[in-house]
C-alpha cells in the first residue's frame, strides 16, 4: 500500500516528536540540573567574555539535544541585561531554526521522490507558504513544537525569505521577555508562555493588515 505525502509526513511529525520526548526522559533532568537559570547564569558569569557564544551554542543545540532555553534565556537576562542579552537570545535562537530548516530541506532534496509526487510536494508546498508562517510564530516560544514546524518547514519546503520572516517575529519577542524576565527576577510561569506568544502573533497580524492595506492602495492606483 502507498503512503500518500500527508501520511508520510504525519509519522515524519510522530517520530521526529518521539525522538525528541524522550530525549527529555532520558536526559532532559541532568541537562536542566546542569543548565539551569542560576548554573547557567553563574557560567555566563564566570565566562562574560564568552559566556554568549557558548548560550548561543546551547540554544542551537536545542534542535537536537533537549536544551532549557527558557532559563538559558533568563540567565542571559541576568547577566548581559534584557536588551543585550534578548539580542544574543534571539540570535540562538534563530540560528537554531535556520539550520533545522537547512538539514531537513537538504535532505528533502536527497529524498524528494520518497517523499511523495511533485504534484504533492507542490501542494505541500503552497500550504505551507500561505500558513506556515503562523504556526512558525504561534509555536516558538512552545516546547517540542518549533523543531517539528522547522523540520516540517524545510521539507515543504518552505520559502526561505517567509520562514525567516516568522522566525525573527516570533524568537525575538520571546528573547527578550524572557531576557528580562531573568533580569527582572520576575516569577515566570504560564504567563509569560503565554506573552511569548500572544506578542509575536499581534505582531504579525499588524503587519498582515498593513502589508493588506499596502496592497489595496497600490491597486487602487
Amino acid at each position: 500500500m502507498t503512503m500518500t505525502l500527508s501520511t508520510k509526513l504525519t509519522w515524519i511529525s510522530l517520530a521526529l516528536t518521539a525522538v525528541i520526548l524522550t530525549s527529555f526522559v532520558v536526559w532532559g533532568s541532568a541537562i536542566e540540573q546542569t543548565f539551569s537559570q542560576d548554573a547557567s547564569a553563574e557560567t555566563f558569569e564566570r565566562l562574560y567574555a564568552i559566556g554568549w557564544l557558548i548560550a548561543m551554542g546551547l540554544l542551537i543545540g536545542d534542535i537536537l539535544l533537549p536544551v532549557p532555553g527558557t532559563p538559558i534565556m533568563a540567565a542571559l537576562g541576568i547577566v548581559y541585561g534584557p536588551l543585550l542579552g534578548g539580542a544574543i537570545g534571539a540570535a540562538g535562537l534563530i540560528l537554531a531554526a535556520l539550520l533545522g530548516y537547512g538539514l531537513s530541506r537538504w535532505a528533502s532534496v536527497k529524498a524528494a521522490r520518497f517523499l511523495g509526487t511533485p504534484a504533492e510536494r507542490e501542494q505541500f508546498q503552497g500550504l505551507f507558504d500561505r500558513y506556515g508562517m503562523l504556526a512558525i510564530i504561534a509555536s516558538r516560544a512552545l516546547p517540542v513544537l518549533p523543531e517539528v514546524i522547522t523540520v516540517l518547514a524545510g521539507l515543504a519546503p518552505m520559502k526561505l525569505s517567509r520562514f525567516m520572516l516568522a522566525v525573527v517575529i516570533g524568537s525575538v519577542p520571546a528573547a527578550l521577555l524572557f531576557a528580562w524576565i531573568g533580569y527582572a527576577a520576575a516569577e515566570h510561569a504560564w504567563w509569560a508562555v503565554a506573552l511569548a506568544t500572544a506578542i509575536p502573533m499581534v505582531i504579525y497580524l499588524l503587519l498582515l493588515a498593513l502589508a493588506k492595506k499596502q496592497h489595496q492602495s497600490t491597486s487602487s492606483i
